[in-house]
């Protein structure tokens, strides 16, 4: 494993990554979010990915961020993460536009100091962190490739948000501006045929909801993928190790094949 480093370009967030430093140069960039920065890189199995693209990529260089997502910070329990934000959200605290800004004002920063090429930017996540990634590409054209395993896209639909009324929950949902800023990027989702805890059925809906949303605007270049495999571990929400490995392939095939 190479040395964790930490990051800052002038952002709020905790952000971590492994590679080369960042006045070496621009090297293309996998930006992974799962739990805290540092667990994200280094916590099996939260960084299966990442050890499967180092394994992939260790003949080239390659730069790999993560960040601390709300609810993980120092102090909080990473299981309750979820509850967090809805409690929060019900008090009519947004934990996350700011955050995603936050990490937009970074994604900027870094490409304005050359750290990685257009198009050299792949954005990953698990679970809360798929859904952190995704909502990521909607405010950042920067962001224009993106992994997710078991991902979370419905907040109302998770069982912590039960009961929970508030105008602020709807800003998470993906709208149609959302839908048409997704419909030129490229996706690749994995998630389980009974995933009881973000609910298959969700991923479903909005990667057709994107396509169709390419379709009817005409939008070229995305490319909109939803790989349905058998269910593992609690609730139907595990990620395999063949998955995690599957993932990082096509992470490196994004980086390594398709950059210009």
């Amino acid at each position: 494993m190479k040395e964790l480093k930490s990051a800052d370009l002038g952002q709020k967030s905790e952000i971590l990554y492994l590679g080369p430093d960042l006045a070496a140069g621009p090297f293309p960039t996998f930006f992974y979010f799962s739990i805290s920065a540092s667990e994200s890189l280094t916590l099996c199995p939260f960084n299966q990915v990442v050890l499967d693209l180092l394994s992939f990529s260790k003949e080239k260089n390659i730069r790999i961020f993560s960040a601390t997502i709300p609810g993980h910070e120092e102090g909080l329990d990473k299981h309750e993460a979820i509850k967090y934000w809805a409690q929060n959200i019900l008090n009519g605290v947004d934990l996350l536009h700011p955050f995603l800004d936050d990490l937009s004002f970074f994604l900027n920063a870094l490409f304005e100091a050359s750290g990685f090429k257009e198009n050299e930017l792949v954005l990953g996540g698990l679970s809360r962190g798929a859904f952190i990634a995704t909502k990521l590409a909607t405010i950042e054209p920067l962001a224009k490739k993106i992994l997710g395993f078991s991902p979370l896209v419905s907040l109302r639909s998770s069982k912590e948000f039960e009961g929970v009324s508030s105008s602020l929950l709807d800003r998470f949902n993906f709208n149609q501006r959302d839908l048409e800023a997704l419909a030129s990027c490229k996706m690749r989702y994995f998630i389980g045929n009974n995933d009881t805890r973000v609910n298959t059925q969700n991923s479903f809906d909005l990667i057709t909801s994107i396509a169709q949303v390419a379709h009817e605007k005409r939008i070229k270049g995305g490319s909109h993928q939803l790989l349905i495999t058998d269910s593992i571990g609690y609730m139907g929400h595990g990620t395999s190790e063949r998955t995690f490995l599957e993932g990082a392939d096509w992470v490196y095939h994004e980086l390594f094949t398709h950059a210009t």
